[in-house]
């Protein structure tokens, strides 16, 4: 997962609870998350990665910053898939789980729709990041699935916009 996201991204560390294969359990779970209003897994998941994640491997971290969904599809699911996901993950760690610094201000067709190469053009300008802090921070950015990886770059690259910003990353699946 890292080598995917490193050269186009600074990381401190990177992890994915499963790994994501086509008709598997654990894409019919992330389904059933996204578009089965089962929003209770993104809790369930986010303890299993609570227990598996170490606190001395995510010991800095300041804040979990779940990726953002563009308002008119938050109203129509009701849910982010990954709040409650990141919300276990920070309670764990002790930290904030912050929803409102980083949004998304385009309502990009479903990534799931687009093909790889196109991803990073329909997400360049998806996202703005609200804060300009000068305090360096630890942010832990949390998604559900990484796949070509250009929603956490294009979130990332704003949240280490400030260059003494680190950025670590956790999703629920992982996929090549």
């Amino acid at each position: 997962m890292m080598q995917k996201l490193t050269p186009r991204l600074k990381l401190e560390l990177a992890t994915a609870l499963c790994y994501f294969e086509s008709n598997s359990v654990v894409e019919r779970l992330i389904y059933h998350l996204k578009y089965g209003n089962q929003e209770q897994l993104g809790s369930y998941f986010g303890k299993i990665a609570s227990e598996l994640i170490h606190k001395n491997i995510f010991m800095d971290i300041d804040a979990v910053i779940p990726v953002p969904l563009h308002s008119k599809r938050k109203r129509k699911r009701g849910y982010n898939q990954v709040t409650l996901f990141g919300k276990e993950i920070a309670n764990y760690l002790g930290v904030p789980l912050i929803e409102n610094e980083l949004v998304r201000i385009e309502n990009t067709k479903q990534l799931a729709k687009t093909s790889p190469l196109d991803r990073a053009l329909v997400l360049k300008n998806a996202f703005q990041y609200k804060t300009k802090n000068d305090k360096p921070k630890h942010f832990l950015l949390v998604d559900d699935v990484i796949t070509t990886g250009a929603t956490l770059v294009a979130c990332g690259k704003l949240l280490t916009s400030n260059s003494k910003n680190r950025l670590s990353i956790a999703t629920i699946g992982y996929r090549n």
